[in-house]
């Protein structure tokens, strides 16, 4: 009973997670008034992105559609056994946007850190 327990609220956390990483992004860009479109100012760069979907609340497929980037930007909510919540998946033919991107993708991966930590000290694995 106590371990289905620890996976609901596993769930619970990722889905807290995803959320904190989606109003990061959003707190952070303008609408352009195209729907589920949005600019972001990352390190200099104007980047222009649309939201093509999200998965319960899980994944989140977005695609750069910038003059100066094609590629599109997920991140997924995977499998716990797999170690790693987040996996953020870049797929980029203009890599000159890449460090903007990977600044962003640290964050998100300071905030997963943190989850982790306090979910294996819960579980006592540590």
């Amino acid at each position: 009973m106590g371990e289905l327990k620890k996976r609901e609220e596993f769930k619970s956390d990722k889905s807290r997670v995803f959320q904190t990483i989606k109003n990061r992004l959003l707190d952070n860009s303008t609408p352009t008034g195209v729907e589920n479109q949005y600019v972001i100012d990352n390190l200099g760069v104007s980047m222009t992105y649309t939201i093509k979907e999200i998965v319960e609340n899980e994944k989140m497929y977005i695609d750069l559609n910038s003059r100066n980037v094609d590629g599109y930007l997920n991140f997924d909510f995977g499998d716990t056994n797999s170690g790693s919540f987040v996996d953020v998946d870049i797929k980029l033919h203009n890599k000159s946007i890449f460090g903007g991107l990977m600044n962003f993708v640290m964050d998100v991966e300071k905030i997963e850190n943190k989850l982790v930590y306090e979910l294996k000290k819960e579980l006592g694995e540590l």
